[in-house]
């Protein structure tokens, strides 16, 4: 478990800037699986897409930091500093990385959000929590709706699941888990994908 250390101060980048030796072998695994997915093709798909990003993104701000621990007399360096560490740690994230990127975003609300994530992705995917459904009474109509308590939050890359995993939320209680959708999500989303209006090449057929 990497732990989190203090805030980047302006006279001294963190310690965490130089790469391990475990985090340079995630990087190049990284780097291989996405390397050996192209093979014999053009253009990458979503998830190749965010990975290859990631590592671009790594490496500038890597560079970056690098100039700046340097640089000690430059004007506004201190938030120079702050402001490559966060993209140095959304490039991470990018990659599925969620526990270092925590360690390595200057703000701690951030940090937090990842370090939520990062537990969301170990946690076993049948983990759903059990809250029911929410009744509320419609006032035009009189009837009863029930409202489902799951949320997909947002798509994220899991190096568990070696692919993008909707990362869910419980709006009853704290419970977020990264893995496959609940049925009920499952079939909203089928429901709001047969209502999208077809394509005009498909209305010709």
């Amino acid at each position: 478990m990497i732990g989190r250390s203090k805030p980047p101060t302006a006279t001294k980048l963190p310690a965490f800037l130089e790469m391990t030796a475990e985090q340079i072998a995630t990087s190049k695994r990284i780097q291989e699986e996405v390397r050996q997915a192209l093979h014999g093709r053009v253009q990458a798909n979503q998830e190749e897409a965010r990975l290859i990003r990631g590592i671009h993104a790594e490496r500038a701000a890597r560079a970056t930091l690098r100039v700046l621990s340097i640089e000690t007399r430059r004007k506004g360096r201190s938030e120079a500093i702050k402001v490559h560490l966060a993209r140095l740690a959304d490039a991470l994230a990018d990659q599925g990385r969620y526990e270092e990127a925590a360690v390595t975003h200057p703000a701690k609300s951030r940090a937090k959000e990842y370090l939520a994530i990062h537990a969301a992705i170990e946690r076993p995917d049948s983990d759903i929590c059990s809250c029911s459904p929410k009744e509320i009474r419609d006032p035009a109509s009189g009837k009863t709706l029930r409202i489902p308590t799951h949320n997909k939050v947002e798509d994220v890359y899991s190096q568990k699941h070696k692919r993008m995993v909707p990362l869910v939320r419980c709006s009853s209680c704290p419970h977020l888990n990264a893995g496959i959708l609940p049925e009920s999500l499952k079939q909203r989303e089928q429901a709001m994908l047969a209502k999208q209006p077809r394509a005009d090449h498909e209305l010709l057929k």
